[in-house]
């Protein structure tokens, strides 16, 4: 299992630039969120967090999906590897509209498989990227195995949307651009919904010596959970809702994260070298410096 790189998030970086939007940055009033709770024997004066919103539902598609997308056909062409009968998914929802998207910007077939009870509203959002959707069975599990098909029958690129380390890389664009805005940010938050955008993350902040905080909600814990039961996660997790970390610096959250289906554990093939494991909210606040915090 290979570490993802710096290095290959600033090749990612250099592939996507001008085919991605980049990303907007929002700050929140001075005093919106306040430092949160402290030891009371810390008597150093109370100050606010300073917090930026990353805006990447602006991006094209309303996700960061399309930067790993879009990275990862145009690695793929760049290597001579990218099949001539294109590239195939099992996914009506931002990764699905991602890959269609991205697919069109490069001039290739995006074929992607839903099952037949699929919103209408997908569909029409995957066809108007120019996506062959094809519609099998009444379950999701049919629509992958169907998709699965195809790519085995095809030679169709079927990528792995949060463990491709083409699609982390391209994700980890993200934070570049962030840093490039806020040189002295210190933190950043992101919910535990996609592995590929955490991972991506991750390693770009552990080149720029930012520390990462994972959120997920208490009684939805799949991360927590399997980074208890041994495996191994790149980040410090924090779950519990609503859980806060102590600021001052500066932090920024991504808007727009994906889902993981169900299960404890979350493909991984490649991950970010990082010191901590999974942490429970108390253990989280107790042994972090002061950070800012990011909704």
């Amino acid at each position: 299992m290979r570490q993802l790189a710096h290095g290959d998030i600033k090749a990612a970086a250099d592939r996507i630039a001008g085919k991605v939007r980049p990303v907007v940055l929002s700050s929140l009033d001075a005093g919106f969120i306040a430092s949160a709770w402290r030891d009371p024997l810390d008597d150093r004066p109370e100050q606010d967090c300073q917090v930026w919103l990353a805006l990447e539902f602006m991006q094209h598609t309303g996700s960061f999906e399309a930067r790993g997308a879009q990275n990862l056909i145009a690695a793929h062409r760049e290597n001579g590897s990218l099949p001539v009968t294109g590239i195939t998914t099992a996914s009506g929802g931002n990764a699905g509209l991602a890959c269609a998207w991205a697919a069109r910007q490069q001039g290739i077939t995006a074929t992607v498989f839903l099952p037949t009870t699929a919103p209408a509203t997908e569909v029409a959002k995957l066809r108007g990227y120019n996506a062959d959707v094809r519609l099998v069975g009444a379950h999701y599990t049919d629509a992958l195995k169907a998709c699965q098909d195809f790519a085995t029958t095809t030679g169709a690129l079927l990528p792995q949307s949060h463990a491709d380390p083409l699609i982390s890389a391209g994700a980890g664009t993200l934070l570049e651009e962030i840093h490039k805005q806020i040189p002295s940010l210190d933190t950043i938050v992101l919910t535990a919904g996609s592995n590929g955008l955490l991972t991506g993350i991750t390693a770009a902040a552990q080149h720029h010596g930012i520390t990462t905080v994972t959120v997920e909600p208490e009684h939805h814990h799949a991360l927590n959970g399997a980074s208890h039961g041994g495996s191994f996660f790149p980040s410090d997790f924090v779950g519990a809702a609503g859980s806060r970390v102590d600021g001052r610096g500066g932090a920024v959250t991504p808007e727009g994260g994906g889902r993981w289906g169900g299960g404890s554990r979350a493909p991984a093939p490649v991950r970010p070298a990082w010191p901590h494991a999974g942490l429970s909210a108390d253990a989280a606040e107790s042994r972090r410096p002061p950070a800012s915090l990011l909704p």
